[in-house]
């Protein structure tokens, strides 16, 4: 009796454990990551001989491709350091920008960008403004829909970087919420209300020097793979037809 009990706990553990890993996140077989710095696994460091820091992205390290082999899909990097809302979409040269993403449709999209924008709007940059930035986040939404009208679209608000009740970049997050409700197939993480705070402590762990360590991105992977999940989770309708998404077929009579 104790050998079949233990034998069926056992066997629950193991489905458990595999339905876990991968999580729903991996009915969704191709991404496409659009972001700056934190999207492209950027290291911040030193070449020898030289005491200017280096900005160098190891795309591989990105939490995008760490979430790609977590649950066996494919994915490409739309992103680059130092990118800006408006930049992507000027970038229409490059294999990391809107020209690219025109020609590489994929089924999901997450959307990481603001940073940038907000750092050159504080520095009184012109052409840098909460509007424009509105703007730019608009176009990339519905240039995404032009070329793949079915895709679901995932954008994230930016975390906090302190505890203090200061809410001044919230105000820029509240552009990336109203995506989702503008438009459809469109579905907020939001790393601010719900993630860590990335204080001394976090950075600390995850952290080489300005931007994230290798364990940074595999955890922001981890934290991103759970969110989809339960997105998908909570909302099954919007993803039972994530399989046709790309291809001449569809779930109802034309």
């Amino acid at each position: 009796m104790r050998k079949r009990v233990f034998a069926a706990v056992l066997a629950a553990f193991v489905v458990c454990s595999a339905f876990a890993q991968g999580s729903f996140t991996s009915i969704i077989r191709s991404w496409g990551f659009i972001g700056d710095s934190l999207s492209s696994g950027e290291m911040e460091c030193y070449v020898q001989g030289r005491e200017k820091v280096s900005y160098v992205d190891m795309y591989e390290y990105s939490w995008g491709q760490q979430l790609c082999r977590m649950t066996g899909s494919e994915g490409w990097n739309f992103s680059r350091g130092g990118q800006t809302a408006s930049g992507w979409l000027a970038d229409i040269n490059s294999e990391r920008g809107w020209g690219y993403a025109q020609s590489h449709p994929k089924q999901a999209y997450i959307i990481a960008l603001g940073v940038n924008d907000f750092n050159q709007y504080s520095r009184g940059r012109e052409g840098f403004s909460l509007e424009n930035y509105r703007e730019s986040m608009e176009k990339i939404v519905e240039g995404l829909k032009s070329v793949q009208p079915q895709a679901r679209i995932f954008v994230l608000t930016r975390p906090r970087e302190t505890s203090r009740k200061d809410y001044s970049y919230d105000e820029w997050n509240d552009v990336v919420r109203d995506l989702a409700v503008k438009y459809e197939h469109v579905f907020v993480i939001d790393m601010f209300r719900d993630a860590p705070v990335y204080d001394k402590e976090f950075k600390d762990k995850y952290y080489l020097n300005g931007h994230m360590s290798p364990a940074g991105y595999l955890w922001t992977a981890m934290y991103l793979n759970d969110a989809v999940d339960r997105i998908i989770r909570e909302n099954p309708s919007e993803f039972r037809d994530i399989a046709l998404i790309g291809t001449p077929y569809r779930s109802t009579p034309w």
